[in-house]
């Protein structure tokens, strides 16, 4: 009896792996999550411990339920059959997280996107003030504590060259961010960038070959050289990297060099 005839070539193998592939795509946690980290590791431990007990089988995650940002993860064990429920956050204090959180974007009046805007405004401010003037490090650090100060309405210490809300009257939120713990999340994420000060200070970069290519982009004009002439890009690279080691000192050295008169 003759066998089947395929047209083509089947590759049986690509279906499944890339089911696999989807499957595990589709389990797999994405974006942003508000977790109560001491709450979730002390409950994960518990699917630890099945992983111990259930010896031929294993917890794997299959969903994530929302409740506002508070979040339940389910996991399942396919030798048992028996499926985990875990928390971001204790089930008795789900209400009071996203109620806090409503209230404090309400109370504000501008949503998480308006707000960093706003705090990239302020941090944006106080940056290129302080590069233009003195360049004092300590005092930038100063005015980029003080920018949370400054979007939610505090200007008690906030200079007069570049605020100019200093005299408006404005409601002070800040006493209420503090409230319901919002302000120490602000905190906590500008204490990276105020670090970074005496790099801010004089716009500095640790990007060594970021700063060569863009000397390579100013010799050659922006523009595409043409590799049929011999040396012409190599030229463009040795320039540029004369300037970046020895600055304008080798480009003086040239302009000065004795002209040569011909008879």
């Amino acid at each position: 009896m003759p066998g089947r005839t395929h047209s083509r070539v089947k590759n049986r193998g690509k279906a499944s792996r890339s089911k696999r592939i989807r499957d595990k795509r589709e389990r797999s946690l994405r974006m942003y999550r508000i977790v109560n980290f001491e709450y979730f590791t002390s409950e994960f431990s518990k699917v630890v411990l099945h992983d111990i007990h259930c010896t031929m089988g294993k917890m794997i995650y299959k969903k994530e339920n929302k409740i506002g940002i508070v979040s339940s993860f389910f996991y399942h064990c396919q030798t048992c059959d028996k499926t985990l429920k875990k928390f971001s956050h204790p089930p008795e204090t789900t209400k009071n997280v996203n109620k806090m959180i409503v209230w404090g974007a309400n109370s504000i009046g501008i949503g998480y996107v308006q707000t960093e805007e706003l705090l990239s405004t302020a941090v944006r401010s106080a940056i290129i003030n302080n590069s233009k003037t003195i360049k004092d490090v300590e005092q930038l650090r100063e005015d980029l504590r003080n920018s949370p100060y400054h979007v939610f309405g505090d200007h008690s210490k906030c200079p007069l060259e570049y605020c100019k809300r200093k005299n408006e009257d404005e409601i002070n939120y800040v006493t209420l961010l503090k409230q319901i713990k919002m302000f120490s999340e602000v905190w906590s994420a500008l204490d990276y960038l105020v670090c970074k000060a005496n790099r801010l200070v004089t716009n500095a970069t640790t990007n060594y070959a970021e700063r060569y290519m863009s000397l390579v982009s100013k010799f050659s004009g922006g523009k595409r050289i043409n590799f049929c002439k011999r040396g012409s890009y190599l030229r463009r690279c040795i320039g540029a990297g004369l300037s970046f080691n020895n600055g304008s000192s080798w480009h003086k050295h040239v302009v000065k060099t004795k002209k040569v008169h011909l008879l």
